[in-house]
């Protein structure tokens, strides 16, 4: 009897614009968001960043969720880069899969600038990777492709329970539903690995924010004020696949109807791309690394460090942060 196994089929375009999306994380340099968490979470036995302590009883890490992603893997030996680059290759990867191909006035693949405009800023949240862009991305994926696993975005950082809480319940109140009882099951991990101390994210010394009922309409406030640069970049995208999507702008908005020939598109896209590339070829990052054949240490402990923290044994959380900013 022959077994058949299911066949793994990937789509073209989707695995393109992934692709963009990870050379332009791969050139991000030392200095950007992800290689402080790389430092950070390398030295995952040290509390480093201060977390918030929920009705005193429920410590909330830095980045919620994604501060767990990242310890846990580290213990394990998996440098974090790795598990950044799946966190932004899936939601980008089912965005761009929820386009349905269109063929324009000579029967070619095109794209409307507005979903040109929407691959554009899929690749610019790739390139200005965080907690809050992550968190972001998820929130776009669950808003065109209305799958729920994207719900878990919404646990990544903690803007994204303002970004999922509203954004779920005008989608779609099953949706919103699913998410707080998501929300529910994830601060019930966080009690119970506050309770017994399982990790190092579960630890609090000097509490960021002390979070009870009273102050919760401040932290939102804060939270909107510190980061409103991912709420209205995530706005704009917004506003850009509900016009992709949209039967009746779809005839009136003028941006709908001009359409660019898939190949045209790819190329901008390419050039983009390029041009970023090149704008950092000459700081740290992982791409100048691969093609010089020479790690910093940054660069090292983020992509290259398997198994056991090789540098530990030299190096501190402080010196590596220097090191960030050294070119």
């Amino acid at each position: 009897m022959k077994l058949y196994l299911p066949r793994l089929t990937l789509k073209k375009q989707p695995v393109y614009i992934s692709v963009l999306a990870v050379i332009v994380f791969m050139s991000t340099s030392t200095g950007f968001d992800f290689y402080s968490h790389a430092v950070a979470y390398y030295f995952y036995d040290m509390l480093l960043y201060n977390a918030d302590l929920l009705l005193g009883e429920i410590v909330l890490p830095r980045y919620w969720l994604l501060s767990y992603l990242y310890e846990i893997t580290s213990r394990i030996g998996i440098p974090i880069g790795f598990v950044s680059l799946f966190l932004i290759v899936f939601p980008v990867y089912s965005i761009v899969s929820s386009y349905e191909n269109t063929e324009n006035d000579n029967g070619l693949e095109s794209y409307s600038l507005v979903e040109l405009f929407s691959f554009l800023l899929l690749i610019i949240i790739s390139f200005f990777y965080s907690g809050a862009s992550l968190a972001s991305l998820w929130f776009l994926a669950l808003l065109k492709t209305k799958k729920t696993v994207f719900l878990v975005g919404g646990l990544l950082h903690p803007i994204g329970i303002i970004l999922f809480g509203i954004g779920s319940l005008i989608l779609n109140y099953k949706i919103f539903i699913r998410f707080v009882i998501l929300l529910f099951l994830v601060m019930s991990f966080f009690y119970v690995c506050t309770y017994f101390s399982l990790f190092t994210s579960s630890i609090v010394q000097s509490p960021r924010f002390e979070i009870s009922l009273d102050n919760v309409v401040a932290l939102f406030d804060f939270a909107i004020n510190k980061k409103g640069k991912e709420i209205i970049g995530v706005g704009v995208v917004t506003l850009l696949f509900v016009l992709s999507k949209g039967v009746l702008i779809q005839k009136i908005n003028i941006l709908q109807q001009i359409r660019i020939s898939k190949t045209y598109s790819n190329l901008m896209l390419f050039l983009f791309v390029s041009a970023i590339v090149l704008f950092m070829a000459n700081k740290n990052s992982l791409i100048k690394s691969i093609r010089t054949i020479s790690h910093h240490d940054v660069i090292y402990i983020a992509w290259f460090d398997w198994g056991d923290k090789d540098l530990k044994r030299k190096e501190t959380p402080w010196t590596l942060t220097s090191k960030r900013y050294i070119y």
